[in-house]
C-alpha cells in the first residue's frame, strides 16, 4: 500500500508523519522526498511500489512533482489548516528560530511582513483548495486531526488500525496566553 499525503506548510503533517511512523512499523515514511537530498526525485521510480509506504509532501502552486505520488498511491489524502492566523505565527516562530519540529515557548512575537505572509498563506489555500477540487482528494484540516479527534475517521479511510495515540508529543509551538505579537 502507498498512502500519499499532501499538506500546506504548518498544517500538522510532520507531527502526523511521526504517527505513521510509530503506527505503520512496516511502512517506509518519505517525509519531504523533495527536501532530502538522500532522495533522487528526479527519476520516476523514486518509489518502490513493492513495498508498503507513506509519502508527505507540501504542497507548492503549479508544481508537478506531485504527478508521479499521485499516480502510485492507493490513496491520497490533503491537509491544510483552517486558521491562517496560528499557521502564519507558527511559521514565522519556525522560520526565524529555524527550529521546526522543536517546542518552544515564546512570550513575545514581532511578526514584521506580516501582510507578506498573510497574503503568502491565503493565495496558497486558494490554490490548494483548487488542486484538492480538480482532484477530488480525501481532505483533512490540522484542526479536524488535532482538535476534533479525526484520527479514527482517517484510520478508516486509510483501513488502518492503530493504538498509538495522535497528536505524538505536544504540540511544537506554543505562545503563552499573555503574549504580545507586534505587527510592523
Amino acid at each position: 500500500m502507498i498512502f500519499t499525503i499532501i499538506a500546506e506548510q504548518r498544517s500538522g503533517s510532520l507531527n502526523l508523519d511521526e504517527w505513521f511512523k510509530q503506527s505503520l512499523p512496516n511502512f517506509e515514511i518519505i517525509s519531504e522526498p523533495f527536501s532530502n537530498s538522500n532522495i533522487d526525485t528526479t527519476k520516476d521510480d523514486w518509489i518502490d511500489t513493492n513495498k508498503n509506504c507513506v509519502i508527505g509532501l507540501k504542497y507548492f502552486p503549479k508544481n508537478q512533482y506531485f504527478i508521479y505520488p499521485i499516480g502510485v498511491s492507493d490513496k491520497v489524502i490533503c491537509l491544510y489548516r483552517e486558521d491562517e492566523k496560528s499557521q502564519i505565527e507558527s511559521y514565522v516562530i519556525a522560520r526565524s528560530t529555524e527550529k521546526w519540529r522543536n517546542e518552544n515557548i515564546y512570550e513575545e512575537i514581532i511578526i514584521d511582513n506580516y501582510q507578506e505572509y498573510s497574503t503568502y498563506f491565503h493565495n496558497l489555500k486558494i490554490e490548494f483548495k483548487k488542486f484538492i477540487k480538480e482532484y477530488n482528494f480525501k481532505t483533512f484540516t490540522y484542526e479536524d486531526l488535532y482538535y476534533r479527534g479525526k484520527i479514527n475517521e482517517l484510520m478508516e479511510y486509510l483501513n488502518i488500525k492503530s493504538n498509538i495515540p495522535f497528536p505524538i508529543g505536544v504540540k511544537y509551538k506554543k505562545v503563552k496566553f499573555h503574549k504580545k505579537i507586534k505587527l510592523i
